[in-house]
């Protein structure tokens, strides 16, 4: 899923964080805009990991004493199969636990950041000297997702623990609907999300979406042959990026 500007040096690429090594190649298309671009604009800086303690729970109460305990009997089976530490579980905030499940899961599967789209970019585009932009703050991301209520958070965690192959499955299918430059797909997911985690994933997508805006603004009326490179789940929708900029008087033509 890739995009231009009429009458601007701006290409917008749609990415996913992970794939596997067999489909981690960019498409024709893809690599001809990133090969063209003098700069990169990513969600955040790469190089910088988010903090971690923001994903552990500050007042010192246990996960096990936050959330139902059917919920944390199945996140605790989840993580004996993982192979993981249960007094780590205990420290994490619900939200944080179902990430980091689904993550370690896709890891054990083969599904890299090495092998995805953003990661491997900003890497190349450190060694082909081209300069790097952001969009935000290496925490921004990660405090969205811990903005909802206890609710979300504890149905989040029930929704990736009680059924592991649903959670799976539904992170196969964004890759597969990228894969195909399947938008109506990855629409599904999106209004899936939204109406599971509604507070959660409106902070994290839509939000997010509104608040890159005027930076890319910026960067379409300037003259530097640029890239973007944003998540998937950001190109959809009335308020995905593509529309947002469309409505902001950038008219973006589809190129795959």
């Amino acid at each position: 899923m890739l995009w231009a500007v009429k009458g601007a040096n701006l290409y917008l690429l749609a990415s996913i964080h992970l794939s596997d090594q067999a489909r981690s190649v960019l498409y024709l298309e893809a690599e001809q805009a990133y090969r063209a671009a003098e700069r990169v604009t990513f969600e955040h800086d790469m190089t910088q990991p988010p903090n971690i303690s923001l994903m552990e729970n500050q007042s010192g109460t246990l996960l096990s004493q936050q959330v139902p305990g059917g919920v944390f009997a199945n996140a605790a089976a989840e993580w004996a199969k993982l192979s993981l530490d249960p007094a780590r579980l205990e420290q994490l905030r619900p939200w944080a636990a179902a990430i980091s499940s689904v993550a370690i899961r896709a890891m054990k599967r083969g599904l890299q950041e090495a092998y995805g789209v953003d990661k491997p970019l900003w890497q190349r585009a450190a060694q082909d000297g081209k300069t790097h932009e952001i969009l935000e703050l290496p925490d921004d991301a990660i405090l969205s997702l811990g903005s909802g209520p206890l609710s979300e958070q504890t149905t989040w965690l029930d929704y990736v623990t009680s059924s592991p192959g649903v959670a799976d499955k539904e992170l196969d299918d964004l890759i597969d609907a990228w894969h195909r430059h399947d938008d109506a797909a990855l629409e599904i997911l999106f209004i899936h999300r939204l109406a599971l985690l509604p507070i959660t994933f409106g902070n994290a997508l839509t939000r997010r979406n509104h608040l890159w805006m005027p930076a890319l603004l910026k960067q379409a009326a300037e003259p530097t042959p640029t890239l973007v490179v944003v998540g998937a789940l950001h190109c959809v929708g009335n308020e995905g990026v593509p529309n947002l900029l469309k409505n902001a008087g950038c008219p973006l033509y589809r190129m795959i």
